[in-house]
């Protein structure tokens, strides 16, 4: 059973880096074809292969940015089943000290009720 929830802005997160990350590639790979004095083939050419770069860069940071999201959706649902589990001890542990002390508490009234029969 997955629990596949996303936190809310994460999306949006990844989102912004990737975005901004294939706009500044885009941008500054215009830029350097654009100045550089060449052909209009030559520079057809030029920046098909810039953007064929840039379109791979950024399957190369999109896969990054998803196993990092993975590893993270891992990581956390590693602590959240470890504190469930500290949770359910801590629970245990309280209900034996409450049934240890209910125990105590009671033989310590049964005697003291059969402590004042005696007396009487």
């Amino acid at each position: 059973m997955t629990d596949e929830r996303e936190t809310p802005g994460n999306g949006r997160v990844l989102g912004s880096i990737l975005a901004g990350v294939v706009i500044g590639l885009a941008v500054g790979g215009t830029l350097a074809l654009l100045f550089a004095p060449k052909s209009g083939k030559e520079l057809r050419g030029d920046i098909e292969e810039a953007l064929e770069g840039v379109k791979e860069r950024t399957e190369q940071v999109l896969d990054d940015l998803q196993e990092s999201a993975a590893n993270l959706r891992d990581r956390s649902r590693t602590l959240l089943d470890s504190t469930r589990e500290n949770i359910v001890r801590s629970v245990e542990v309280g209900k034996e000290a409450y049934v240890q002390k209910k125990q105590e508490l009671t033989g310590k009234l049964e005697d003291g009720a059969s402590g004042e029969a005696a007396t009487a």
